[in-house]
């Protein structure tokens, strides 16, 4: 049954189910799954994460 599943679809449930884990865990975990899925919309926005690590690059140079 697992190879009939659609990877869109398997990486959706994923996404639901970390954002119901999210109201169980601790402040410090919640605070990165927030983050996780702020950053990177937990894997799906591979653009979104790159920017944002080099948005972080560019403020260490620039503090540096």
């Amino acid at each position: 049954m697992s190879r009939l599943e659609k990877p869109l679809d398997r990486h959706r449930f994923f996404r639901l189910k970390m954002r119901a884990r999210r109201r169980t865990e601790s402040l410090v975990l919640r605070g990165l799954n927030w983050l996780f899925e702020k950053t990177s919309d937990y894997g799906r926005g591979v653009g979104r994460a790159f920017g944002c690590w080099l948005g972080h690059w560019l403020i260490a140079s620039f503090l540096l």
